[in-house]
């Protein structure tokens, strides 16, 4: 056996029983990924489960104790992809789908390693120990959530697109949209950027994918759309100001006043959105660049989202760790630079425990968005 197979023997058992232990640790019936398990089993059994009476009996027939929202919060589409997963027994789902997630922070890690082209060698041991102790892997894997397959269709269509097959990389990216709170922020800058470069084909490839999705919903269950927008304002005012977004942070700054928040939370996005148009349109970033800061701006500016959801910060990390690498820093100041996030991450976590609030995790996105635009706005394009 090749030392590359016995190592992913290894880690595949190592994966399974992380996986194992967390099945057994978690109560699966009062976890996130209950609701997309659910949300699959109701659309086999051609119900819907933007159906109030629906959902919740789902909730009472598995004897659960937590109801998160009223009905599913995520697109119809999501609902489907996951179904066959739902077709197993709920154990048997989360294990597998946290196995699953395993392999993609690990594949994505390995691949971001790339960026450091002849000196990736050096970068291993400091990056995958970033990796362990990033504090979003922690909730992702115990809570069951998909951002884990946001962030492999990010680096799916970052990989596409680098090998300038633009349609494919546009078809692929419209899959974000599958968890919009990210997908459409992320989306948005990324097309914007194929606008400003004329990439018309990776464009059409986005539109042919959400039409796709939309259609496939849409034959399914005509009245989807109108069900799911009641459920996502729901979501967003009960959960205003609390998140660890660009949004939460003003909210927490202003005193709690809503709609003072409000105006400066849309002042400063747009300011955000204009000084991207002025870097991507001036300078010849490249495709690393553009994704590494629209994952960074698109985490900081979408109204909703929790710390698992900041596992999308791996990209724009390891390429600025890239960067200072390319730039000859010190090795030992590039090599810290994940690990230094970690701390700042968990710092923050300590500060934020007496107030009972995430807010403050808005600063490190912002921070990794000054740093990329410091970079990427200063320095010629990077020869990835």
């Amino acid at each position: 056996m090749s030392r590359i197979a016995l190592l992913l023997l290894i880690l595949s058992v190592l994966f399974g029983a992380i996986s194992l232990w967390i099945v057994r640790y978690v109560d699966t019936v009062d976890s996130d990924f209950f609701s997309f398990w659910l949300a699959g089993r109701v659309v086999q059994q051609g119900q819907s489960p933007y159906d109030v009476e629906v959902w919740i009996e789902g909730h009472q027939n598995y004897h659960a104790d937590w109801i998160s929202d009223p009905t599913f919060l995520y697109p119809l589409p999501l609902a489907i992809v996951l179904a066959p997963l739902s077709r197993l027994a709920l154990p048997v789902a989360y294990a597998i789908w946290v196995w699953i997630s395993q392999w993609i922070l690990f594949g994505s890690t390995l691949w971001l390693l790339r960026l450091f082209k002849d000196k990736a060698r050096f970068f291993i041991l400091p990056v995958f120990a970033g990796l362990v102790l990033f504090r979003p892997v922690f909730p992702l894997l115990l809570s069951g959530q998909i951002a884990s397959l946001l962030l492999l269709e990010v680096l799916l269509s970052l990989a596409l697109f680098v090998r300038q097959r633009t349609f494919g990389a546009g078809l692929m990216l419209s899959l974000v949209v599958l968890k919009p709170n990210l997908g459409v922020p992320i989306l948005g800058l990324v097309s914007l950027y194929l606008l400003l470069s004329r990439q018309f084909h990776g464009l059409l490839g986005i539109g042919v994918g959400l039409l796709i999705l939309l259609g496939i919903s849409l034959f399914l269950q005509p009245d989807w759309i109108r069900a799911y927008a009641d459920v996502l304002l729901y979501k967003q005012t009960s959960t205003f100001g609390y998140t660890p977004t660009l949004w939460g942070l003003v909210y927490f700054l202003t005193g709690m006043n809503r709609e003072l928040s409000l105006w400066i939370g849309v002042l400063l996005c747009l300011f955000v959105v204009g000084v991207f148009i002025v870097v991507v349109s001036q300078r010849d970033v490249g495709y690393e660049g553009v994704f590494s800061l629209a994952t960074s701006l698109g985490v900081l500016m979408t109204p909703y989202l929790w710390p698992y959801d900041q596992i999308l910060l791996l990209i724009p990390i390891i390429f600025i760790t890239a960067c200072m690498a390319q730039a000859r820093w010190p090795f030992l100041i590039s090599a810290l630079f994940f690990l230094v996030v970690d701390v700042i991450y968990w710092l923050i976590l300590w500060l934020s425990l007496p107030i009972e609030r995430e807010n403050f995790g808005a600063l490190i996105p912002l921070v990794l968005s000054v740093l990329l635009f410091f970079v990427l706005f200063r320095k010629p394009r990077l020869a990835f």
